[in-house]
C-alpha cells in the first residue's frame, strides 16, 4: 500500500493493541496517531487533520460508542471503525446507526486492517464534505433568533402558521414574516430542506440553546 497522507487515529486503552496497530499501519506506509483514551482525542480534535478513526468499544470513562456519538455531535463525520473483543450485536447496530463504516472483532489480521483502511480512505473525501456541511448548518441554525427557532420547530413538527401563532402567542402574519426570514437564513427552499436540517445533531444542539 503506497503512502497516504491522511492519518489513521487509533483509540484503545490497551497499550499492546495500540502498539500492534501502529506497527501494522506503519508497515502499510499509513501515517498513524495512537490515543490511550477517548478524551485525549477529543481534546486534540480541533487540531487534527481529517482521517480514519479506529475506536475500541470498551474503554474507561467514554466507550468507543460514546466517542462516536460525541464526534457526530461535534460535526465530525470521518470514517469510523469500531473494534471489540466481544461479539455484541446490539453495540454493532448502535454503531452502524451512528454511521460507523465497520465493526471489527479482535483479533483481526493485517489483510483485514488494510481492507478497512482502503475503504475508509475512499470514503474520506465525502465524509470531509459532510462534516463541513454540518458545521455550516450548525452555524446557520445558531444565527436564528429565539422566535425564528420557535417557528422552525413548529414548521418541522407539521404545524400550520396559524397553529404556531397560537402556540407562541403572536399574530399569524408575524409568523409568516419570521418563517420567511428563518428560511432565508438557513438557505432553505422548502419543508424538505428544513426537515433535513432538523436531523443534523449540530443543528439540534444549536436550536436547543
Amino acid at each position: 500500500m503506497r503512502a497516504i497522507l491522511p492519518y489513521v487515529y487509533v483509540v484503545d486503552d490497551d497499550r499492546g493493541v495500540r502498539s500492534s496497530l501502529t506497527v501494522l499501519l506503519q508497515a502499510l506506509e499509513v501515517p498513524v496517531r495512537p490515543f490511550r483514551e477517548a478524551e485525549d482525542l477529543l481534546t486534540e480534535l480541533g487540531d487534527l487533520a481529517p482521517g480514519i478513526l479506529l475506536l475500541d468499544v470498551r474503554m474507561p470513562n467514554l466507550s468507543g460508542i460514546d466517542l462516536l456519538q460525541k464526534l457526530r455531535t461535534e460535526d465530525c463525520h470521518w470514517p469510523v471503525v469500531i473494534m471489540t473483543g466481544h461479539g455484541d450485536i446490539p453495540l454493532a447496530v448502535k454503531a452502524m446507526k451512528l454511521g460507523a463504516m465497520e465493526f471489527l472483532e479482535k483479533p483481526f489480521d493485517d489483510l483485514e486492517l488494510e481492507r478497512v483502511v482502503r475503504e475508509g480512505f475512499a470514503q474520506l473525501p465525502a465524509s470531509i464534505a459532510r462534516s463541513q456541511k454540518c458545521k455550516e448548518a450548525r452555524s446557520l441554525a445558531a444565527s436564528l433568533s429565539p422566535r425564528q427557532k420557535d417557528v422552525f420547530n413548529g414548521v418541522v413538527n407539521g404545524l400550520t402558521n396559524k397553529e404556531i401563532a397560537q402556540r407562541i402567542g403572536i399574530s399569524h402574519r408575524t409568523v409568516e414574516s419570521y418563517r420567511l426570514d428563518m428560511m432565508h437564513k438557513l438557505c432553505a427552499q422548502n419543508l424538505a430542506d428544513l426537515i433535513e436540517l432538523k436531523r443534523n445533531r449540530g443543528v439540534q444542539a444549536a436550536l436547543s440553546r
